[in-house]
């Protein structure tokens, strides 16, 4: 040690001393001289605690690595990493804890720690946590929601026998796995994982599960609820089979569900003399909603169709009603589907008390679907005048199931159509008309699918541009950080149901949003592989970022480069994202150059700047690296005056940093 060495020592304070020991006992770690690393750790941990995890440490007690075993000094350190948020200390802990080792039993306080670990990501948590639910999950079967996800998340990185394990747990499900459960039980098991009850978390892949256990026993229901979960998911055909199961035993809502798809044509070929059949075979069985379905579709010649069909259907309760949609008299057999949209918004509002009382169970009376078409088209005044008929009859009604859905389309069409009030010309009116219409949803909506996506896409405005919009003038205004948090708790829901665009819209807040999400860069990759293979263009380029910049810790310039060519290289990816479009020229260009340089990468990387600049925005970085090629004569001639005038403007524009290529 030299004199300057000494006296330093003599200025340091005690945390200074300490994360100098602890800093060259890790390095000694790393190089497995484990009897050094425990003296400079202990030394360290003397001298200040609080200097770090002293993880590396408690292995060394545990393994008698430079040391001889010590379970209670163990279980000390263990317990400190943990306290540090430190993951993999947490699981460790749990173990100790769980088994008394270096402490005393207590399986109450190891559950938390296992918990505390899982949500931390710790693989090895949440295959130990996943295996522990499984077991619980027959006294508590909602448990099994969060043992899939957790299984499933071991499966993806491989680890242990957790593959087989999704197989074996959520495969098709056999009689006796059920440990003795009556047909019964596995039908309402199925009817709360189909609908979201008693506790249980909506999930349509195990409700069909259970429907099809039940139906082995031969439960018509199930066949019939089984179908419906298949429609859902947009299986029609199977839909179909499974309801001929149910009508055949005997199920009179699966004969009018087969009847209602042969009459429409869906799933199976249109086919009214098989959908007559089973209406009758259904008015038969009692069906008051054949028997309405049978007037509708069938309706003689001189006889007005029903308004609807409905279960409770009582002739006087509508008297008072306006009567149903009339047609020409030349357009008696022209199905819904061939009606202009005009058209069926006017029947849908002239009806709409009996949509909302329908449930919208069939196209003629499903409000959501014909707006989200009406949406899809762009056809937005004829969307708010449907929705909001819609929504003024749902606010009126005692039952509120889709009172969110309504409430969220309308403001999804407000959102899209944010030009302003014609009327006033007043900036964003529709925007915050939308914004209401949020606010009253409550922080967890009933909405499906895509709908999950489309309001995690509202927040992440709301979070970005809340200031643009004056966000802080409306009522129930919050923090910037609050919609931030919102956007990613429906894009994490959307991302489960397998929306890629939601997956890289979770990464994305994974990566570059710290304050509203912790970072976590191992899930920001798995969710950008996944959305990358459902052909989502701006994962590509966030991988890319993910490679390129150390801050991520995943560096590694070949993948960087290849995401980002491969974004640049995406068609319309300059319209749809033209900044990432910059940034991702800027940055392979840069590892073409600085990294590979030789002259083919160098010609590469020139052409993809030149094709850069063509573009009417240019990323100011894009001008500077293209002059500093043109100065140096990389890739092609060399042109000192222009490079020098492309570089001095790119430093005088907002997107560009004044650096040394300014005095070439």
């Amino acid at each position: 040690m030299g004199l300057f060495d000494k006296l330093k020592g003599f200025n340091e304070t005690n945390t200074e001393a300490a994360k100098r020991l602890y800093d060259k006992a890790t390095s000694e770690y790393k190089a497995k001289n484990y009897y050094s690393a425990v003296r400079l750790y202990e030394m360290a941990w003397d001298k200040d605690p609080d200097v770090g995890t002293f993880f590396n440490l408690s292995c060394c007690y545990y393994f008698e690595w430079g040391t001889s075993k010590d379970e209670k000094r163990c279980y000390e350190l263990t317990r400190h990493a943990a306290i540090k948020d430190h993951p993999v200390a947490m699981n460790n802990l749990s173990f100790f804890l769980n088994t008394g080792y270096g402490c005393q039993e207590d399986r109450v306080e190891g559950r938390k720690w296992l918990e505390r670990a899982a949500n931390k990501n710790d693989v090895r948590a949440c295959h130990t946590l996943a295996h522990n639910l499984h077991t619980e999950a027959k006294d508590d079967p909602k448990l099994l929601d969060r043992c899939h996800k957790l299984i499933t998340r071991c499966a993806t990185e491989n680890f242990k026998d957790s593959v087989a394990k999704v197989s074996e747990w959520f495969g098709p499900i056999k009689e006796d796995e059920w440990n003795g459960m009556t047909t019964v039980d596995m039908y309402n098991r199925g009817c709360d994982w189909m609908n979201g009850t008693n506790g249980f978390t909506k999930n349509l892949p195990l409700a069909i599960r259970c429907f099809e256990a039940a139906a082995e026993r031969n439960h018509a229901g199930a066949y019939c609820n089984k179908g419906w979960c298949l429609e859902q998911e947009g299986k029609y055909a199977l839909a179909n089979e499974a309801y001929l199961k149910g009508a055949n035993l005997g199920n009179a809502a699966a004969m009018a569900n087969l009847a209602q798809n042969l009459h429409n044509g869906t799933g199976w070929p249109k086919d009214d003399t098989a959908a007559r059949h089973y209406l009758i075979m259904a008015q038969e069985a009692g069906s008051e909603r054949a028997t309405t379905m049978l007037a509708q579709f069938f309706a003689e010649p001189n006889e007005e169709p029903l308004p609807a069909y409905d279960e409770e259907y009582d002739e006087d309760a509508y008297s008072d009603q306006p009567s149903a949609y009339d047609m020409d008299e030349e357009d008696d057999e022209l199905d819904f589907d061939d009606w202009t949209n005009e058209e069926k918004v006017e029947f849908m509002t002239t009806n709409m008390n009996l949509c909302v009382r329908m449930d919208f169970w069939i196209d003629e009376y499903d409000v959501p679907q014909l707006a989200q078409e009406l949406i899809d088209a762009e056809e937005y005044e004829l969307a708010r005048k449907l929705l909001r008929s819609c929504l003024s009859v749902c606010e009126s009604s005692e039952n509120e199931d889709h009172i969110d859905e309504v409430r969220f389309l309308l403001a999804w069409v407000y959102y899209l159509d944010y030009d302003g009030n014609e009327e006033d010309n007043a900036p964003y009116y529709r925007l915050r008309l939308a914004y209401e219409l949020i606010m009253l949803l409550g922080e967890n909506p009933k909405l499906f699918g895509i709908q999950n996506q489309n309001l995690a896409d509202f927040y992440d405005v709301c979070y970005h541009f809340g200031d643009d919009y004056d966000l802080h003038n409306m009522p129930c205004y919050h923090i910037s950080t609050w919609y931030g948090h919102q956007a990613y708790k429906f894009y994490s829901k959307a991302a489960d149901d397998g929306y890629g665009y939601s997956m890289q819209m979770q990464a994305k807040y994974l990566m570059k949003e710290p304050s509203v999400v912790p970072s976590n860069y191992q899930k920001a990759e798995q969710l950008l592989t996944e959305a990358a293979k459902n052909i989502q263009v701006l994962a590509l380029y966030l991988l890319g970022d993910l490679y390129y910049h150390n801050k991520y810790g995943r560096r590694n310039v070949e993948k960087a480069k290849e995401c980002y060519i491969n974004f640049i290289n995406e068609e319309y990816c300059y319209d749809r994202y033209p900044y990432e479009y910059g940034q991702a020229c800027h940055n392979a260009a840069s590892i073409l150059i600085d990294y590979d340089g030789s002259k083919e990468a160098l010609r590469q990387a020139r052409s993809i700047l030149s094709e850069a600049r063509s573009h009417k925005w240019c990323f100011g970085a894009v001008d500077r690296l293209y002059g500093r090629m043109l100065c140096e004569g990389l890739g092609g001639e060399r042109d000192v005056a222009e490079g020098r005038r492309l570089i001095a403007e790119a430093c005088d524009d907002k997107e560009g940093e004044v650096h040394f290529w300014t005095k070439l």
